[in-house]
């Protein structure tokens, strides 16, 4: 299927991987199933559209916590983002002792070390110019084309409108309320990238 589109792939990749006719893997009640990794067919999906290996983790702080036991690095580049995160990075430098560095301090950087960024940045939807993309569950997939570019045409039209009226000469309701919009889309200087990154559009994530 390589030759297929995102799309295509993002709805079909796992369709060679052992299933039932379920749309979606049912919820057993059993809590001793066969110790076995159950992630197989979101994987299939994942690994066939980033072309690369893949593991699913039950939530984005476990993948942090396992890259850190598994990469030991002796310093992690970490900037703006999910609170969380941050928050088992500084536990795990706690015990460990390494060495916390901003991304404007990447020069420091040595063979073995992390860098951890966001894009767009939770809460504020700022983008980064990184070749990653991040992918939700299975069930989502089937939908994500249609989900993510309806909801940055939104959330991009409504940034657009909330700009306009803090830069307007006139007082209106939203310069009362709204001190400043962030969001990818005013980074004008850096649409060259911003539409190789995400050519389907910024995201819907912005904040006021």
């Amino acid at each position: 299927m390589a030759h297929k589109n995102l799309a295509t792939l993002a709805l079909h990749a796992d369709n060679d991987v052992p299933q039932e006719s379920d749309v979606a893997p049912p919820i057993h009640l059993s809590t001793v199933p066969f110790p076995k990794y159950h992630r197989k067919r979101r994987n299939s999906r994942t690994c066939t559209l980033i072309r690369g290996p893949t593991l699913t983790y039950a939530s984005g702080l476990a993948a942090v916590n396992a890259y850190l036991l598994f990469l030991k690095p002796k310093r992690v580049a970490i900037g703006s983002g999910y609170y969380g995160s941050r928050q088992v990075v500084e536990l795990y430098q706690q015990l460990t002792g390494f060495q916390v560095i901003g991304l404007d301090d990447l020069d420091a950087l040595r063979e073995g070390d992390v860098v951890h960024l966001e894009t767009p940045v939770n809460p504020t939807g700022e983008a980064s110019s990184i070749s990653m993309e991040v992918w939700l569950g299975l069930l989502s997939l089937r939908t994500l084309e249609l989900r993510v570019q309806r909801q940055s045409e939104n959330a991009t039209e409504l940034v657009r409108w909330i700009d306009e009226c803090l830069q307007s000469e006139t007082d209106n309701v939203v310069k009362q309320t709204v001190a400043a919009i962030r969001h990818a889309s005013p980074q004008n200087e850096d649409m060259h990238w911003l539409c190789q990154q995400m050519p389907n559009g910024v995201g819907p994530v912005f904040a006021l």
